[in-house]
């Protein structure tokens, strides 16, 4: 908290006489005044008491700064082998500021200019949607949901305004029509992540935190036919899903009581949002690692991931899918002796070759809510091929060499093909052990 004005002294514990401003408030009670009254802030407290200079012209805001954090992790081991940690989070931050000050003529102290903005983001659950495809017009059946589910969520909203009344023509309630930001971010949770928008939360700062997780296995090697392949065998699946707004803002438009409607008709939020997002990551959805009997290296993977960007200004669904495949095997050659000296003796030591393979797809879709058009307006195809090898010349010196090549092929003939290539050597010399 930032409270311009105040003309006490600072004595013993940071008060003034015990008095001001308070034990309460050294200890970091800021949100209501001191007698707990939650819909009175400090600020009018400090007033109340003669805390504060009586002069309007003071020029710095009055600021409150809030961030809530809460993060929670689960391990389990169902069973031997097997380990699962879940995680769940979410973060909110508000930031409120306002010119807390005299005003001479009214004789009392006013907030002038009061404005709110901060950001949101919790951990969320879309694994139901996780792998719904389009057509061949890139016609998506979730994002018809979310335009489904509008009227269901401008019905619900009609039952917390009394000058709400059905709309026969558009089916939408008056006020709450199909561009109401109140409207379109309800129907958009609730059909990304499989819900029924009877059900969803109307209030997107009420998202209960969902789990993700990742889950290891590598029991495999205790079965006979892979104890005889495998020295070791691990499966893994990993899931990340996360809601954000970057940033909302106090609506300059919006008039206590919530009836004041904009040029489309819509209710005034008191809150305003530009943006939100979802991102959902499986890295890897599915991979396998493993060393076989000979000392040969093997590993698998297949990721998948999307974004989802809603824009509430212009009300279309930017989304971006992703696929990759990835192969990559290894081989260490042991006692490995180079023909020349370095010193008195010749190098001998393990080398260690390492290539890794891996095929990306990737496409970006616009979807508009109003024009009712999916339209890709991005896609590439990128190949990427890492060689690597290592050598310890001695136990100072570490040589290594490497490949790769990076191809990138775009899927739509506005964009042109490319491919980069780096390759060389490098010295790591340690000076100290």
């Amino acid at each position: 908290m930032l409270l311009p004005g105040y003309d006490r002294k600072t004595n013993i514990l940071g008060m003034d006489d015990f008095a001001a401003p308070g034990f309460g408030f050294v200890t970091g009670q800021q949100n209501h005044d001191l007698s707990g009254d939650i819909q009175r802030d400090f600020a009018r407290t400090a007033a109340t008491n003669g805390w504060l200079v009586q002069t309007p012209s003071i020029f710095n805001s009055y600021t409150n700064t809030r961030t809530e954090t809460i993060n929670a992790r689960l391990s389990l081991e169902p069973f031997k082998g097997m380990r699962v940690e879940l995680t769940a989070n979410r973060t909110i931050s508000e930031n409120r500021r306002s010119f807390f000050r005299w005003n001479s003529t009214l004789s009392e102290y006013v907030n002038d200019s009061p404005n709110e903005f901060g950001n949101f983001s919790v951990s969320m659950l879309t694994w139901r949607t996780a792998f719904s495809k389009d057509d061949g017009d890139f016609v998506n059946q979730i994002f018809e949901d979310v335009i489904a589910n509008r009227t269901i969520i401008s019905e619900r909203l009609s039952a917390t305004n009394t000058n709400s009344v059905l709309d026969a023509q558009s089916g939408f309630y008056t006020g709450f029509g199909p561009t109401n930001q109140d409207v379109v971010i309800p129907a958009f949770l609730a059909a990304y992540t499989g819900r029924s928008a009877s059900k969803v939360n109307l209030n997107p700062f009420k998202q209960t935190p969902a789990p993700n997780w990742d889950i290891t296995y590598d029991g495999l090697t205790k079965l006979p036919f892979f104890a005889k392949l495998f020295r070791t065998f691990t499966l893994k699946n990993s899931y990340r899903s996360n809601f954000s707004i970057a940033n909302f803002q106090t609506n300059l438009l919006y008039v206590p009581g919530g009836n004041e409607v904009d040029a489309a008709g819509n209710f005034i939020p008191a809150r305003q949002i530009s943006t939100i997002t979802l991102q959902e990551a499986m890295r890897p959805l599915m991979s396998f690692d493993a060393t076989l009997k000979n000392g040969l290296l093997a590993k698998v993977e297949y990721n998948r991931d999307r974004n989802l960007t809603l824009g509430l200004t212009n009300y279309q669904v930017t989304e971006v899918r992703g696929k990759e495949y990835v192969i990559g095997t290894g081989y260490r050659f042991k006692n490995v002796k180079l023909p020349f000296t370095i010193g008195s003796k010749k190098p001998e030591s393990d080398l260690n070759l390492r290539v890794d393979l891996s095929l990306r797809d990737n496409f970006t879709v616009i979807r508009k809510m109003e024009e009712r058009q999916n339209q890709v307006t991005a896609g590439q195809n990128v190949l990427s091929i890492k060689t690597s090898a290592d050598y310890v010349l001695n136990q100072r010196l570490n040589v290594r060499a490497f490949y790769e090549r990076v191809i990138n092929t775009p899927v739509i003939s506005t964009s042109f093909p490319s491919a980069n290539t780096n390759l060389g050597i490098s010295l790591r010399f340690t000076l100290a052990q």
